[in-house]
């Protein structure tokens, strides 16, 4: 009996009782607009935003291009998400070009690209510093003696 009369204060404390003096919903046709699930951030002091590391792999002696060769990229950053780095590996075309797209940059990031090509020595180049969103990293393989 004691659980009654709380009930009853609960829901008219919360007012869930109508009264009959609120006004009724009514429906409008404006739609409403959903904010979107992202968050923006502001960007930070040393952001570059979103950019290419590209080169070409060369043999050291003829000048040519080295199609095939395997280019690594491993990408620290603070600041960039993981999936905006350039943690990946592609291979060189027939003139020996890679491009790895849509990397973000941030001036205190360090890239390291390390080459591979069967017959040739492995290369590894880093650049640990940027003031533009782009690298270009031309790199030329020592045959294996």
């Amino acid at each position: 009996m004691r659980f009654f009369p709380v009930l009853i204060l609960f829901l008219v404390a919360c007012n869930f009782v109508n009264t009959g003096t609120a006004p009724a919903p009514v429906a409008t046709s404006t739609p409403t607009t959903v904010p979107s699930a992202e968050v923006t951030l502001a960007p930070l002091p040393g952001d570059l935003g979103f950019g290419d590391v590209t080169g070409k792999v060369t043999d050291a002696l003829t000048g040519l291009p080295v199609p095939n060769a395997t280019v690594i990229c491993e990408h620290y950053s603070y600041t960039s998400k993981e999936s905006d780095r350039c943690n990946r590996t592609m291979t060189t075309d027939q003139e020996g070009v890679f491009l790895f797209e849509k990397v973000f940059f941030h001036d205190t990031d360090t890239i390291t690209l390390t080459v591979e090509a069967p017959g040739y020595q492995t290369e590894e180049i880093k650049q640990g510093f940027f003031t533009w969103n782009r690298w270009e990293a031309n790199v030329s393989l020592k045959k294996t003696q």
